[in-house]
C-alpha cells in the first residue's frame, strides 16, 4: 500500500497541477491520498454564510471523488504566508505524515510566482528530509498553470511524467467543482489552456496527454 499526501496552497491547485494523476491514484487499490489545504480565501471573512457553506461542499464534493482519505485544512489566510509560520507548519506536516505513514509528496513547484506556493515549497523541503521521514519515498513538485508558467527568469524543469491519456476528460470535468477560480480562454487557468499543457507535456514522452513533475528527491531500491 503506498499512501500519497498531495498539498494544495488554495483549492483548486490540486485539480490544476495533478488532477489526472489523483483521478488514477483514486482508481488504484494499493494506494491511499491524504488532501492537506494550507489557505483559506483572504476574503472569506467577507463572505456570506451561504457562500462559506458553498465553499466547504465543493471540498467535500472534491474529496468524495477523489476517494481522500483524509483531509486537513490549516485555514491560514491567503497572500499572508510568511517565515514566522514555519516551525509550526513544519510540525504540523511532519506529524500529518508520520500519522499516515506518506510514502509520497505531491507539492507545489519552488517556480511558482504566487508566495504563498514559494513558501510551502520551502516548508516542505524543511519538513521532508528523508534521514527524519523514514516512510518517505518520493517528493514531487507540479506545475500550476497560472503561477508556474508565469516565472519568465526560472523556468519548471520535469523528469518524471505520468501519462493521464485515460483521465484527462475526468480532469477537465472536476475543474467545474471550483468554477469561479476558472475562466474562459485566454484566461490561463482555463480548459484549453489546461488541456494544452497536457498535450504539450504528453508530446514531450508519446503519450497523448501527460502531467509533469520536478523531482526533488526519490528513494530507489
Amino acid at each position: 500500500m503506498k499512501n500519497v499526501l498531495i498539498i494544495s496552497p488554495h483549492p483548486d491547485d490540486e485539480i490544476i497541477g495533478c488532477g489526472g494523476t489523483l483521478i488514477k491514484y483514486s482508481k488504484s487499490k494499493k494506494i491511499k491520498t491524504y488532501w492537506l489545504i494550507v489557505t483559506k480565501d483572504n476574503i472569506e471573512l467577507n463572505w456570506s454564510k451561504k457562500q462559506k457553506y458553498k465553499r466547504a461542499q465543493e471540498i467535500k464534493k472534491l474529496q468524495k471523488k477523489l476517494k481522500f482519505k483524509g483531509t486537513y485544512q490549516f485555514n491560514k489566510e491567503a497572500t499572508k504566508l510568511n517565515e514566522k509560520d514555519y516551525s509550526t507548519f513544519i510540525e504540523n506536516i511532519k506529524a500529518i505524515i508520520f500519522k499516515n505513514e506518506i510514502n509520497e509528496i505531491l507539492c507545489p513547484s519552488e517556480k511558482d510566482v504566487h508566495t504563498d506556493h514559494q513558501h510551502i515549497n520551502k516548508i516542505i523541503k524543511s519538513a521532508c528530509k528523508p534521514f527524519r521521514n523514514p516512510s518517505l519515498n518520493k517528493v514531487l513538485f507540479y506545475e500550476t498553470i497560472s503561477e508556474t508558467n508565469q516565472n519568465f527568469s526560472s523556468i519548471f524543469k520535469p523528469q518524471l511524467f505520468i501519462n493521464i491519456d485515460k483521465e484527462i476528460n475526468e480532469k477537465i470535468k472536476l475543474m467545474n467543482n471550483f468554477k469561479s477560480e476558472f475562466g474562459k480562454h485566454p484566461f490561463p487557468r482555463s480548459k484549453e489552456a489546461i488541456k494544452s499543457l497536457a498535450t504539450l507535456r504528453g508530446s514531450q514522452v508519446n503519450f497523448k496527454f501527460a502531467e509533469a513533475f520536478e523531482i526533488y528527491f526519490q528513494k530507489v531500491t
